[in-house]
């Protein structure tokens, strides 16, 4: 259709309408070149961003696995710490099982406190 409007264009004007054609023809083809390049600017910027956003969730995923091993070390250490007591507590108890006289001796003389 848009061709028989150029021929008739092209009928009633001659060499002028085929100019008129040729620099519309022309400037459309500029504009779709111009938009081209725009969406591909587009494109890029929109890719270089999901790339900030990925790099983003790594270092928190990073920051979160730090924290988490910490936390584990933490309670590793927490843990070591009750089982020394445990331990501790359970010489003592075997040592007033043994020799409850020698317990008692030693309590009386360290105190209700400890060791003096």
């Amino acid at each position: 259709m848009m061709d028989g409007i150029l021929d008739w264009l092209k009928g009633l004007f001659g060499d002028t309408a085929q100019e008129a054609v040729d620099t519309l023809q022309g400037t459309a083809e500029e504009q779709g070149q111009q938009y081209a390049e725009e969406a591909q600017g587009y494109a890029e910027q929109a890719q270089d961003a999901a790339g900030g956003v990925g790099e983003q969730a790594q270092d928190a995923a990073g920051g979160v696995t730090e924290q988490a091993q910490d936390a584990a070390a933490g309670v590793g250490e927490q843990a070591q710490e009750y089982t020394d007591q445990a331990q501790s507590a359970g010489e003592t108890v075997q040592d007033v099982a043994q020799d409850p006289t020698a317990a008692a001796e030693d309590a009386f003389r360290n105190g209700p406190e400890g060791e003096r």
